[in-house]
């Protein structure tokens, strides 16, 4: 009767899978074993699996060193029945075992993502990719300043903003490979880096809505909601390519993380908001007045609005 015994790691991907055609089948760290573990906590001889009549396993632990324990922790005493899709573990290695004629999963259908962002790691993409933060941060130096552009200081945002991603795309590569046994830097790098750069759009469309508005009230909830929803995106692609999990899984914690930050980032507003102000909260934001979606109003018509609101003739 052929059995499939699978290694998994706690992530429950699959490390090693191998076919045994046996009705006996020992497991140790021993060269003579039917399966060899390396793993030093695994004694020579560990454990050994036999088939029953009605189609189940029994475990039997052969007086191992460190035991032999259920996926749930239980240590086995002596026999243990098993059945196909069953988990245990010896030593630090989780090992499941399955029947031919186990019902597999259907094929989960390929992802765009992981063809966009193939293709946007090529060289040529990674290039077009720096001449956009390049445009991005002459854009900012441009909107923030009415005088020459400093270069300089376009040279220190720049190198601010690699060695962020660079922190954030390392992070995620880190925890990638401890999870999922995969190395993806430059998919993680590009990944974030698109992000950001949408981050850093997203503070030209803040900043000319509050040059038209000029309403406090708008910009916070704008930032908050836009900055939320960016944070899903960037949490999905990261987890997309370091965690092995299902879209619905992937997309609760995306957004648990995500709005956990923005809800942190408005607590925080509210507690340093003083209860009292020496003087009233306005807009500051100043731009080209090309980026002024109406009129502006004129000397006159300031004056006699302001009379009218104050209750008061202005010289």
């Amino acid at each position: 009767m052929e059995l499939i015994v699978e290694l998994v790691n706690r992530s429950q991907k699959t490390i090693e899978r191998h076919k045994f055609d046996s009705t006996r089948i020992t497991i140790g760290r021993a060269f003579d074993n039917d399966l060899i573990i390396s793993d030093q906590h695994v004694s020579p001889y560990h454990a050994e699996l036999q088939k029953q009549d009605d189609g189940s396993w029994l475990l039997h632990d052969l007086d191992s060193r460190n035991g032999t324990y259920t996926s749930k922790g239980r240590k086995i005493e002596g026999d243990a029945l098993l059945r196909s899709g069953d988990e245990f573990i010896v030593g630090k290695v989780r090992i499941r075992i399955y029947n031919p004629d186990y019902v597999v999963k259907p094929a989960v259908a390929l992802s765009n993502i992981e063809n966009i962002f193939d293709f946007l790691s090529r060289p040529a993409c990674a290039f077009i990719l720096i001449l956009v933060v390049f445009g991005i941060t002459a854009g900012n130096q441009y909107l923030q300043s009415f005088n020459k552009i400093n270069t300089s200081e376009m040279g220190i945002s720049l190198l601010a903003f690699f060695i962020v991603i660079l922190i954030w795309a390392s992070i995620w590569t880190f925890l990638g490979r401890l999870l999922r046994h995969e190395t993806r830097f430059i998919t993680q790098f590009i990944a974030s880096a698109s992000v950001f750069i949408l981050f850093s759009i997203n503070e030209y469309i803040s900043a000319i809505i509050s040059f038209n508005t000029l309403s406090p009230f708008w910009i916070y909830t704008y930032d908050y909601l836009s900055n939320g929803l960016l944070l899903v995106l960037l949490f999905t692609l990261n987890l997309h390519f370091a965690v092995q999990q299902n879209n619905w899984r992937r997309r609760v914690y995306a957004n648990v993380f995500a709005w956990s930050i923005i809800s942190s980032m408005i607590l925080f507003q509210v507690a340093k908001d003083p209860e009292f102000r020496a003087s009233p909260v306005y807009v500051q934001t100043l731009l080209p007045i090309q980026l002024l979606w109406k009129e502006p109003v004129s000397k006159e018509q300031f004056i006699t609005t302001a009379e009218t609101v104050f209750d008061h003739e202005l010289d």
